[in-house]
């Protein structure tokens, strides 16, 4: 029998040298990989390693080599989808480099944080990808990022931090592009459920172009409130509605808000947390969606092509930002290593005089002080227009300046109009260019122009799935939108930035009931609308 199996654990090296018959110091080299040894000892050890089931020592290897193979990656919520599809895809970039991750879930708590950040410092990872918990993440992670880990934010920026790689998505304009279709529609009773509502104070007036900078819950306020300045509305702060990333909290902050301000035609949600908590209070309200109350939410879930009507959505590049992550802190990596092969060469601090262990501290925890500055990365979500908004209500339609009233009432008919043969189910279609269109847009047509509209739009049918004059082609991102027509008139207007659209398969459906009750979001299969449902793209 076996030493190691006598005494229950597998064989160390000791044993591999002793049946080999040569010196620990000659097995180490051979089964570490470093120093010389002669072919005949190597081909000796490494049959002894065989025949006994030898398996090297990872965290002695990685002593010798300055490499534990591992990446560790440290998110909030594991549970929530979003961060699953984005661990899967960094997780798939950094295995194809034949790295392995360690994975760490805070739940946004700062004291589970810490202790994640002490293992993967005690576990020495080669780098590390994390969602910070919040703005006191910084201090924490600070003497890390400076000790020259390779670290890369996810998802949430830290300005404390510049020293870091982060990569984000535009979360302002994201925001910002949502509720500018509701304002289009011609909503102006828009309230928005967010985790940060309680600094509507401090983001106010912060402006847009430094709304990024905040962690997405801030930044998608910042755009709200833009969206809304933009269309000449003034944010209510009644309308502001705070719950924390939960289902439950968030759907009783969602009836306690249509209670209070029952004139409310429009949410929007600023997580997809928030965003399930609101369908759950809409199908308990009674209220009918999109015809009552249109409803905006945050990522693309499974789960919001299943409810009716199917929701309205801002798209986050979930996997891309994950992918995205991986590659760059595999580039950090790599030129950390080639850093400390450099060092080495040149006879500086390479630990000879005190072993592997000194060689691993001084790559793992002496400053790095021609570390390039840190990248932000930043990826663009997309908004899909489903069957969860639509125009707003014609008792809704005078709460706004008497032009925009006028011009809603003079926009009705053709939406109506417009409304029975809406585009297949499936046929999403797409553009780029984010919907930031100049202040007033939605209302910037004079009376005769808008009756020359509604003319045109006419005489190329009702059917809203056949082509319509004016229709533009996809702008490149950036590009600003042109003037729409009358507000409210969006869904039966051509509105830029997206493809021609496809004929209607099948026979035109009468438009739905405005004043029926019980004909909010339902679940899967309760009343699900036929093959004329929507499905509309535009890039934020």
């Amino acid at each position: 029998m076996r030493n190691g199996q006598e005494r229950g654990g597998p064989p160390s090296i000791v044993e591999v040298a002793r049946a080999a018959g040569v010196s620990t110091a000659t097995a180490g080299r051979v089964l570490g990989g470093y120093g010389q040894a002669s072919a005949a000892s190597r081909t000796k050890v490494e049959e002894a390693a065989q025949r006994l089931g030898y398996r090297p020592n990872g965290l002695a290897r990685s002593l010798i080599h300055g490499s534990t193979e591992t990446v560790g990656v440290i998110v909030t919520d594991i549970g929530n989808s979003f961060f699953a599809s984005a661990v899967r895809a960094v997780t798939d970039v950094v295995r194809a480099a034949g790295y392995e991750i360690l994975l760490a879930n805070t739940d946004s708590d700062p004291a589970a944080e810490q202790r994640a950040l002490t293992v993967m410092w005690e576990k020495r990872v080669d780098g590390l990808v994390i969602a910070p918990q919040g703005p006191g993440t910084a201090e924490r992670l600070r003497t890390m990022a400076e000790a020259g880990l390779p670290t890369v934010l996810l998802d949430r920026p830290l300005a404390a931090l510049p020293q870091v790689d982060q990569v984000t998505i535009n979360n302002t304009a994201c925001a910002r592009s949502a509720v500018n279709h509701l304002t289009r529609l011609g909503h102006r009773r828009i309230a928005v459920v967010s985790e940060a509502a309680r600094e509507l104070d401090r983001l106010r007036d912060k402006p847009v172009r430094d709304g990024d900078d905040e962690r997405p819950s801030a930044a998608r306020l910042v755009g709200y409130l833009a969206a809304l300045r933009r269309a000449g509305v003034e944010p209510d702060p009644a309308l502001v509605v705070h719950s924390p990333y939960d289902r439950d909290a968030a759907e009783r902050a969602v009836r306690r808000l249509l209670r209070k301000n029952p004139d409310v035609t429009a949410l929007f949600c600023t997580d997809n947390v928030l965003s399930s908590g609101a369908v759950a209070a809409l199908q308990s309200s009674g209220r009918s969606c999109p015809e009552e109350i249109s409803l905006v939410g945050f990522d693309d879930q499974d789960w919001t092509t299943l409810v009716h009507p199917r929701l309205t959505v801002v798209r986050q590049p979930r996997r891309e930002l994950g992918t995205a992550a991986g590659r760059r802190l595999l580039e950090r990596m790599a030129e950390r290593a080639r850093s400390r092969a450099g060092t080495t060469a040149t006879g500086h601090d390479d630990g000879s005089a005190d072993g592997p262990v000194a060689a691993q501290d001084a790559g793992h925890r002496h400053p790095t002080t021609d570390r390039p500055a840190g990248e932000r990365i930043v990826l663009r979500g997309r908004l899909i227009i489903r069957d969860s908004t639509g125009p707003a209500p014609r008792s809704a339609e005078p709460v706004g300046t008497a032009a925009e009233a006028a011009a809603g009432a003079a926009a009705r008919p053709t939406r109506e109009a417009a409304r029975p043969a809406r585009e297949p189910a499936g046929s999403a279609r797409e553009a780029g260019g984010p919907a930031d269109e100049p202040a007033g847009a939605a209302h910037g047509s004079s009376g005769p122009a808008r009756e020359a509209a509604g003319s045109a739009r006419k005489a190329a049918g009702p059917a809203r799935g056949s082509a319509e004059p004016g229709r533009e082609p996809a702008r490149p991102a950036g590009e600003t939108a042109p003037a729409h027509g009358p507000a409210g008139s969006a869904q039966a207007a051509a509105e830029p930035g997206r493809e021609p659209a496809r004929p209607a398969r099948g026979p035109a459906r009468p438009a739905p009931d405005a004043a029926a009750p019980g004909r909010g979001l339902a679940g899967p299969g309760a009343g699900r609308r036929g093959a004329g449902s929507p499905v509309e793209e535009e890039s934020a």
